[in-house]
């Protein structure tokens, strides 16, 4: 099984923080961010497009995985048995510049020797992904799905809010060749410091770690004592103990320990506090946005955003102090 997270980021550092707890805690394969802030501690686990408009982070220890191609708007890696694209169109250009980009990221989907996995913001309206009309740019991307025989998973769920309105902007795109059955999307109801709600993909599938370059597997030391008594066990009861007996009795009981998919780790700075903020900075948000889908702005609206504001900046400075500490304590011990 394969897990995916695509999200927006709005260049927010409190939004890469939340996100990286996110992924850590439901451990996500792969995060594919577009508008990302990635502060320098982690850029090398990113992979970005030129432009710095979309990155994906690899989980931790997939040396194996490879750059398929880069360009404005456009990153992809290859995996085992995919491609994995992420993808950042702006809502400032032209239809036609537009359509260019759709035509570029079409080009590179069919030069791909492997299923393709796009997942992107595309800043259009398209009843591919449950709108109940299309706008021109959603025509553009309709094209694109029956071209590259592609199909777009959303199912109609808004992925972002903002000043009482609701679209579905950020979109999951599979191969027309995989099993869709297989596939489970899903729209995170956590927040994330952005207008953007975080998107799920899971991929009912074992990942095989490529071959190419196998890393290094490292082990709990529950495992590790798991090892040594087997070990022992067996030497006993075999009473032998030269080296090639004992590499053979290792060997085997690493084999027996199943290699799971690399996960992200989990944050080291996260607590209570920071939770408990996190979650009261969420329900003032949704408190705000209610407001604001009335006409006109009252001091009852203002008064919630205000609210909202306090709440972020609280949080913000909850994890930045937790930062600060952790590293502090690291040093010292």
């Amino acid at each position: 099984m394969i897990r995916f997270l695509l999200v927006n980021n709005n260049r927010s550092l409190l939004s890469n923080d939340l996100v990286e707890e996110i992924a850590g805690r439901h451990g996500f394969d792969f995060v594919v961010a577009t508008e990302p802030n990635v502060y320098a501690g982690a850029r090398r686990q990113w992979v970005s497009d030129t432009a710095g408009t979309v990155a994906i982070r690899r989980a931790t220890g997939s040396r194996g995985y490879g750059l398929f191609c880069r360009a404005e708007g456009v990153v992809a890696i290859e995996l085992d048995n995919y491609v994995l694209f992420g993808i950042y169109i702006s809502p400032n250009i032209t239809v036609v510049a537009y359509q260019n980009k759709i035509i570029q990221l079409q080009r590179l989907v069919m030069q791909s020797p492997k299923k393709v996995i796009i997942l992107g913001d595309f800043n259009c309206k398209t009843v591919a992904a449950g709108a109940h009309t299309s706008n021109a740019r959603g025509n553009v991307l309709e094209d694109f799905l029956v071209t590259t025989n592609t199909t777009c998973l959303n199912d109609g769920t808004p992925t972002f809010s903002a000043r009482g309105h609701e679209s579905v902007l950020d979109l999951i795109i599979l191969d027309g060749r995989m099993a869709l059955n297989q596939a489970e999307i899903k729209v995170l109801d956590q927040e994330i410091g952005s207008d953007h709600y975080a998107v799920s993909l899971v991929l009912k599938e074992h990942m095989v770690t490529p071959s190419v370059s196998e890393p290094v597997r490292k082990f709990t030391e529950r495992q590790i004592q798991r090892i040594v008594d087997s070990a022992a066990h067996k030497i006993m009861n075999n009473g032998r103990l030269d080296p090639e007996f004992l590499q053979e009795i290792i060997k085997g009981e690493i084999a027996n320990i199943p290699v799971s998919a690399y996960k992200y780790h989990p944050v080291y700075w996260w607590n209570q506090d920071i939770a408990n903020q996190r979650t009261e900075l969420q329900s003032h948000k949704r408190t705000a946005q209610r407001l604001r889908t009335r006409e006109g702005n009252t001091v009852e609206d203002v008064q919630a955003m205000r609210a909202y504001r306090a709440a972020r900046k609280r949080l913000n400075y909850l994890i930045k102090s937790e930062k600060k500490a952790s590293g502090k304590n690291c040093a010292a011990s």
